[in-house]
């Protein structure tokens, strides 16, 4: 990895929650930094505090912003900082170029295929058959999926777990690199689906005296390396074929005269999950007295997306908008999200509207979850990230991600092992 180093001094104490900003090195910008995680801050007495477990960064236009954590450390006033901006990809340096360097705004980035295998169907209590377990004690490892007293998963995925009375359950297990890993059910619950990946469960303990305990396998499933977000996704595959969505869809829908005069909306149904991105449509019959049309997802309009009709607009017109802000919180949209096209009331005598809807699209047919950037604790994500297909996994169906890595080294932040 390539880094550059920015040096500054405090001019105020940074406290728990505080921040401060340094300007970029010379000759590089916001671009160079997105996407990379590895970045550290060393004080000049020779303390380290690497990102995101200390701090975590905010890029603006023109300088970066540190956020110091709440649980870190106090730097007096007059501390000279060295901050070390990671950049994603691999150092020229360090490959073999034919003919000579890249250019200095450019970085290698691979593409790996992470197979997940072909999971065996979720056992629920395959770690742990119904059982009772006493207060600050452990439970007996009894299920089907135990050798030699440890619980064994086909691969690494989460763990599920079921009991009657409210209690907070401590599971301590090994992920698929062998790292201990200690994670807990929140508290005032009887019910626990895991985040993290486990390979090798050791131990189940319970604050609480509790009955019908039974622990087991889900169907999420850990990544071998640290993958930031959905969008280093290129393929999500399933028994070999490409399942996932296209970057862009676009929704159809008609207004024919008798919902455009009623007015009646138009009803559609979400197929991925995204924003809205641009409404476009053309008048199909020729309008007597126009009006607005605006757009709704699950009845709240979309923010500055609407279409203005004219009165006498001719069959062939066409309109295009934008929403005031694209990808704010109003053109969200979900999978299975109702959206709406709705004309206003002033639409009367003659005519008819067709359009339709682009959806930038930011999802998986399944659900992926990016490592996990928070300092770990027995109750954040998994440090390297997390897969749930679409189909329910029964051994036969094989997963597979094909995505863009700029470190396929980095395998996350330590894991929180108590």
């Amino acid at each position: 990895m390539t880094s550059k180093i920015v040096e500054t001094t405090l001019s105020a104490d940074l406290v728990g929650g505080g921040t401060f900003a340094v300007g970029y090195p010379a000759g590089f910008s916001k671009g160079s930094f997105v996407g990379s995680l590895k970045h550290k801050l060393a004080t000049g007495s020779g303390n380290v505090f690497p990102s995101p477990a200390y701090f975590t960064l905010t890029f603006g236009a023109t300088s970066v912003t540190v956020n110091w954590t709440s649980v870190s450390p106090t730097l007096p006033a007059g501390t000279k900082v060295l901050l070390e901006l990671d950049m994603p990809g691999k150092n020229s340096a360090e490959v073999k170029v034919p003919i000579s360097p890249i250019p200095g705004n450019m970085v290698r980035s691979g593409l790996f295929a992470i197979n997940l295998g072909a999971p065996a169907t979720a056992d629920a209590d395959g770690y742990c058959a119904s059982q009772s377990v006493a207060q600050n004690a452990s439970a007996i490892l009894n299920g089907a999926l135990v050798s030699s007293g440890v619980g064994v998963s086909d691969v690494a995925r989460n763990i599920v777990a079921g009991w009657t009375t409210n209690a907070v359950l401590t599971f301590t297990f090994k992920d698929e690199h062998g790292n201990t890993v200690v994670e807990k059910s929140a508290g005032g619950s009887a019910t626990f689906t895991g985040k993290k990946a486990c390979k090798r469960l050791i131990s189940v303990s319970s604050d609480t005296a509790i009955t019908g305990l039974t622990v087991g396998t889900g169907n999420v499933f850990g990544l071998p390396v640290y993958v930031p977000s959905v969008a280093a996704v290129i393929a999500e595959l399933e028994d070999g074929y490409n399942i996932k969505p296209p970057a862009r869809v676009f929704l159809p829908w008609e207004l024919e005269q008798t919902e455009l005069l009623a007015p009646t909306a138009e009803d559609l149904v979400c197929p991925v999950d995204g924003f809205i991105d641009t409404s476009r449509a053309a008048i199909q019959g020729a309008v007597t007295t126009g009006g607005d049309l605006t757009i709704e997802v699950n009845t709240v309009a979309v923010t500055g997306l609407s279409h203005t009709v004219a009165n006498s607009a001719t069959k062939g017109t066409r309109y295009e908008d934008r929403p005031t802000a694209p990808r704010s919180s109003t053109t969200a949209v979900a999978k299975g999200d109702r959206i709406t096209v709705t004309p206003a009331s002033a639409f009367d005598t003659a005519g008819s509207i067709n359009g339709a809807l682009e959806i930038e699209v930011t999802g998986l047919q399944g659900t992926f979850v990016g490592g996990s950037t928070a300092k770990p604790t027995a109750t954040t994500g998994d440090v390297r990230g997390t897969y749930a297909p679409r189909s329910t996994p029964d051994g036969t169906i094989s997963y597979e991600l094909l995505v863009r890595l700029d470190d396929a080294d980095f395998y996350g932040q330590a894991q929180f092992a108590g």
